[in-house]
């Protein structure tokens, strides 16, 4: 299986969304560069590969531009957290640490610049080899 790997880049100037698809028998992956987004997953349904019915099972939008334009992190690469933080400040080793409040007073998957808001670089992975670590 031959796949595109995402790798972190910051947003610049002149970077467009652009669409990968991975593929590997009936199992279909479409994802943009915008935040990792992934646009569908389509594989079969319980009835397996030979005689199953494939289906879309990804929420989302159609296409990309939904994406950049919205607010919701639909399919995107949650981060640098995953969750909320509550008041959008805590306290690590004794320091404590202010961030951007975006979800009311809290802070959420990575606050207003989280990995869903960043263009990502695709370089390609071929089978058989160790993907570096970002």
């Amino acid at each position: 299986m031959s796949a595109g790997l995402m790798d972190s880049s910051r947003a610049a100037p002149g970077k467009t969304a652009a669409i990968y698809e991975l593929t590997k028998w009936d199992f279909y992956l479409t994802l943009t560069n915008w935040g990792a987004t992934i646009l569908s997953v389509i594989l079969p349904d319980s009835k397996g590969l030979i005689f199953g019915n494939l289906a879309d099972i990804a929420l989302g939008f159609q296409g990309i531009g939904p994406y950049i334009n919205s607010s919701t992190t639909f399919g995107a690469l949650a981060g640098r957290v995953g969750n909320r933080i509550s008041g959008a400040r805590f306290v690590l080793n004794g320091t404590p640490y202010r961030l951007y409040p975006n979800n009311g007073r809290n802070s959420i998957h990575g606050g207003h610049r989280g990995f869903s808001r960043f263009f990502w670089t695709v370089t390609e992975k071929v089978d058989g080899q160790i993907l570096p670590t970002i």
